[in-house]
């Protein structure tokens, strides 16, 4: 009987426990000097209890009836009212950005009538019926695009684009034909493409293939068929302009707690550029970054062979969350000296 009593006893004092404990959230990122910061009014977080909830860093707004600060929650014993709040909260949706050189997206033109239509391409970044990510979160791309039938050359094509794929949450970026070739066909498809396959430098002036843009100014018509070193500087400057493009449109969607999800080599750069910019304006990282990589990671070997390679791993690098498609690749990336 007394064992009993005793039972009944820690089991009173441990729900009494759990009923006191508080939550809090740690940012990773956040310096000693965060709590200095005046914050914006609302921030999306989240914050773990026996799962993950979302909430508001707003008092009206809060999950729990209790008092509530961008980092910590303190709750008090549920209510009917705490209880709908909390479920007001969860409905509440994050916003997710997907960041893609090419928006996964098919344009086409309507001569006769002068009008563009889009459709969703068959691409694992395409907005797909069913899709969990796009029934649970607030999603929105973003990527340059094109349309081989009709080139999209005048400020009214742009602007009518621009209108016709925001029915389907994207933003597209118009960027100059010279400096999308340079990155593109020159430094992600002659330098990092082979290098991120383990082709060594010595070898890329037999891999290369395809048009190459010759020096700035010049279009497809001027093109080269050898890789050639000396074009890099232009290549890789290029390379940075395109990502600083890309950032500069973010720069004006992205709100504290937004998740940015960057897709592959040709914006390896823009995770860095975005949380720099973040701690000049607010002093710390208010987005959430991810990073995946869709082609191999080379070995450590070939990769300190690439003159820019530091600057890509520090922008890579300072993604929240850097994925992979295989082991292999995450493999190598870890076997690095660099971590």
């Amino acid at each position: 009987m007394n064992c009993e009593n005793k039972t009944k006893k820690q089991l009173l004092l441990h729900s009494r426990d759990y009923n006191s404990s508080f939550l809090s959230v740690e940012n990773d990122k956040t310096n000693s000097d965060a709590s200095d910061l005046e914050l914006p009014s609302k921030m999306n977080t989240k914050v773990s209890f026996s799962h993950l909830v979302e909430f508001e860093n707003d008092p009206d707004h809060a999950p729990f009836d209790s008092t509530t600060t961008s980092l910590t929650a303190t709750p008090k014993r549920s209510s009917s009212a705490s209880a709908m709040n909390k479920s007001q909260a969860l409905s509440k949706r994050q916003r997710i950005f997907f960041v893609c050189f090419h928006l996964p997206v098919n344009l086409s033109h309507d001569d006769h009538l002068n009008e563009w239509n889009a459709a969703w391409a068959e691409s694992l970044l395409a907005a797909t019926e069913g899709s969990q990510v796009v029934s649970n979160y607030e999603t929105h791309w973003i990527g340059t695009v094109s349309c081989a039938s009709h080139p999209i050359t005048t400020q009214e094509d742009r602007d009518a684009v621009t209108i016709c794929l925001a029915n389907m949450n994207c933003t597209p970026l118009f960027l100059d034909k010279d400096t999308l070739d340079a990155h593109y066909l020159g430094m992600c498809k002659q330098v990092l493409w082979p290098a991120f396959h383990n082709v060594d430098l010595l070898d890329l002036s037999s891999s290369a293939s395809g048009a190459i843009p010759q020096s700035p100014g010049k279009g497809t018509d001027h093109m080269g068929s050898d890789w050639d070193q000396s074009r890099l500087d232009f290549w890789w400057k290029a390379y940075k302009e395109v990502n600083a493009a890309f950032a500069d449109t973010l720069a004006t969607f992205l709100k504290p707690g937004d998740v940015m999800w960057v897709h592959d080599y040709h914006l390896s750069l823009l995770p860095k550029i975005m949380d720099d910019r973040e701690r000049v304006d607010v002093g710390r990282s208010i987005t959430k970054k991810v990073f995946l990589l869709h082609i191999p990671f080379p070995t450590s070997q070939v990769f300190r062979e690439l003159e820019c390679g530091e600057d890509i791993l520090k922008g890579m690098l300072h993604a929240d969350v850097v994925g992979f498609h295989a082991f292999d690749h995450a493999r190598h990336f870890l076997n690095g000296e660099w971590l």
